[in-house]
């Protein structure tokens, strides 16, 4: 028996690791279409700057935290954005109502320090009873644009996206 435990503790923290591999990027080569197909699901992508980011407890039926941050629009690439909105995005670091682990699946697109920054944002609307616009961020496309290697390269390819899906389709 007291070998069991040590084996089980052991099995437990290999297996751990697995549960965030799951929900990463996948593979690198497909990184390309994964950013198509995530330009294509959104409501809006847009390139915005930061404003103010709040952290929010659970409420109501919720289970996580959410970062929730204000943004000035800067250039627009899908969809028709507010140009001043709310961004909502559930926080993967915190843990959740009674303990529950911080869900690695979602949130964690707006990290703290993001005031000021500028960001890429994939999202969806979300229904509110409000008069201010609030998008729900897609996390595995959405991301910081500020000193990144390849950024330039990102918004151009958002800006053809956009260019291509206003192109009609002719036969000949």
């Amino acid at each position: 028996m007291r070998r069991a435990i040590p084996t089980w503790m052991l099995c437990a923290l290999i297996l751990a690791p697995l549960s965030s591999i799951a929900c990463s990027w996948g593979d690198p080569s497909r990184r390309l279409q994964d950013e198509i197909r995530g330009y294509y699901n959104a409501d809006v992508v847009f390139l915005a700057r930061i404003r103010t980011l709040e952290e929010r407890p659970p409420a109501g039926s919720q289970r996580f935290w959410t970062a929730v941050a204000t943004y000035d629009l800067l250039e627009t690439y899908r969809g028709v954005p507010a140009r001043n909105g709310v961004l909502a995005s559930e926080m993967s670091f915190k843990p959740g109502v009674d303990g529950v682990p911080p869900n690695s699946c979602i949130g964690g697109a707006l990290p703290a320090g993001s005031e000021g920054a500028r960001m890429l944002v994939f999202a969806s609307r979300l229904d509110q009873a409000s008069p201010t616009a609030h998008y729900r961020i897609d996390r595995f496309n959405s991301l910081r644009i500020d000193n990144c290697v390849g950024c330039n390269d990102v918004l151009e390819r958002m800006r053809l996206y956009s260019k291509a899906e206003h192109v009609p389709l002719t036969q000949n």
